[in-house]
């Protein structure tokens, strides 16, 4: 018997970047983002979690900030962002809590929640 499987598409909780953009890096633009989020929903991806690997907060807070602005650009494109996933030794400054290597663990980094992503800022990051 031959079954097949339909499902509108996947949700992916982990996406680091796609299509040689990195969503950590410096390199991080708008329209980078905007093409790799667009092609990864064009291959079958229903929604996914952008996510942010450890990092100093300079950075995490630039490229958050990035990642908004390009969802206040592209309704579309925000309804199938599910939040952010920001990994690294947040809770912890203890060594060996990550696979990430940084000097200063950042504590608190927090996102204040926006449904329309209007007011979706990083606060509050005490490192």
């Amino acid at each position: 018997m031959k079954s097949t499987l339909k499902i509108p598409g996947f949700v992916d909780l982990q996406v680091n970047g796609f299509v040689g953009v990195d969503f950590s890096t410096e390199a991080l633009t708008e329209d980078g983002f905007i093409h790799a989020a667009r092609t990864l929903l064009d291959r079958g991806t229903a929604a996914f979690l952008p996510t942010l690997i450890t990092n100093h907060e300079a950075l995490l807070r630039r490229n958050l900030t990035i990642i908004v602005r390009a969802l206040k650009k592209d309704a579309v494109l925000a309804r199938h962002i599910l939040g952010f996933h920001l990994e690294g030794p947040f809770i912890s400054a203890e060594p060996a809590r990550s696979a990430h290597t940084i000097q200063r663990p950042c504590s608190r980094l927090h996102v204040r929640p926006s449904t329309s992503y209007g007011s979706g800022q990083t606060e509050g990051c005490a490192c």
